[in-house]
């Protein structure tokens, strides 16, 4: 059997595995007909998920604002109103951030920050010793406050 994650590609033709719910896209050329989001650690979404995973204003604002080649590329007239968290610029440029710019900091990621908890992280939990699905969400939120923690704890038990 075949296992694949994130981006997979041959030739022309490639595939994109979402990492949250699993779901398949194949297309030609990195076009898949959904708008797919990524995060400087590697996953990879389908963006429509985004939105089950929203970060605040503040989050975003701090996102744009930490990025060098952002900032660099505006006039500080455009910067001003996201500094002062004006929602409607904020929300637009964030979207034109991503656009733009690509990934999310692993900061602002569902997976890295376990507010996703996919079936690999669940599964690599198990082997350590794991019951019920619900509680073992709650129970690797609860132990660790990252995928980085959650990954170096389970390195260290093997």
């Amino acid at each position: 059997m075949k296992v694949r994650a994130g981006f997979v590609s041959n030739s022309s033709s490639s595939s994109f595995v979402c990492d949250i719910f699993g779901r398949e896209e194949a297309g030609y050329d990195g076009e898949y007909g959904i708008s797919v989001a990524t995060c400087d650690e590697g996953h990879a979404w389908c963006n429509e998920h985004s939105e089950d995973f929203e970060i605040s204003l503040e989050q975003k604002r701090d996102i744009m604002l930490g990025d060098a080649q952002f900032v660099s590329d505006l006039i500080e007239e455009d910067l001003e109103p996201i500094k002062s968290l004006d929602k409607e610029v904020v929300e637009d440029s964030f979207d034109e951030y991503l656009s733009d710019y690509g990934e999310w900091p692993s900061s602002a990621c569902p997976i890295c920050n376990l507010r996703c908890i996919s079936s690999d992280i669940i599964l690599e939990y198990l082997e350590h010793g794991g019951s019920n699905i619900e509680q073992l969400e709650q129970e690797i939120r609860d132990k660790y406050s990252n995928l980085s923690e959650f990954r170096k704890a389970m390195k260290e038990k093997k």
